[in-house]
């Protein structure tokens, strides 16, 4: 089946998972409540921020990978997917951290406000955010294919590094943030149905992902096909 076929049928799949989705945050989960019986509508926004934040760790992943597999066999193929992974990566990295900012300030202002330089899961996904900016950055302006190829390879394997830091960072330096730890070594510490519908929205993000990711990386095909054709006049 060609790539073009499987990115269509994705494509409605994630439709179809994004309706499904939404249905089940608004609708089958039910609203979290603080110890005065208050409903805590900002919670919802958790269904959106985990997420965005795995599919991130998952994109750099690709990257990591795309990167190894460069250097071993110095196949194009696997820098412009590592490339076109770091574009979707970069932008659900965005999503992150105003996904972040928007539950953190709702949820434990005044002490975090907007954003909180102390939070070092807040600074690692930062970081992260940035790393991946500059890898796009580089990418854009190295014109010699070769070179380019190599060097982004080794940034973005390097880089890979602070995705541990920023997913254990709560294990790691737990006095140094406010974010609770919702994964445990038991489990989801949520109510069923919650878990149930984080798990469809994670799945979601996950299917939107990759039809993304399948996108961008046809077109970067097509544009070095392109390029190849230009050559050859």
């Amino acid at each position: 089946m060609k790539l073009s076929r499987i990115t269509e049928i994705l494509t409605f799949a994630a439709m179809a998972l994004i309706v499904t989705s939404i249905w089940m945050v608004f609708r089958y989960a039910p609203v979290a409540v603080d110890d005065a019986g208050q409903a805590i509508l900002y919670q919802k926004i958790m269904y959106y921020h985990i997420p965005l934040a795995w599919v991130a760790f998952l994109a750099f992943f690709v990257v990591f990978i795309g990167g190894i597999l460069y250097l071993k066999k110095q196949d194009s193929k696997y820098e412009i997917l590592a490339y076109s992974s770091a574009q979707v990566g970069v932008i659900f990295t965005s999503l992150v951290l105003i996904t972040g900012s928007m539950w953190g300030h709702l949820a434990w202002a005044p002490d975090f406000g907007w954003w909180n330089w102390s939070d070092i899961r807040l600074n690692t996904t930062l970081i992260l955010w940035l790393l991946y900016l500059a890898y796009l950055m580089l990418g854009a302006s190295i014109k010699e294919e070769e070179k380019r190829g190599r060097f982004l390879a080794v940034f973005g394997i390097i880089s890979f590094i602070d995705v541990p830091l920023v997913a254990l960072s709560i294990k790691l330096w737990a006095s140094r943030t406010i974010h609770p730890a919702i994964i445990k070594s038991s489990g989801f510490d949520l109510d069923p149905a919650m878990k149930i519908t984080l798990l469809f929205c994670i799945l979601t993000f996950t299917v939107l992902y990759v039809v993304f990711l399948l996108t961008r990386y046809q077109l970067g095909k097509l544009a070095e096909d392109i390029e190849l054709f230009k050559e050859k006049l």
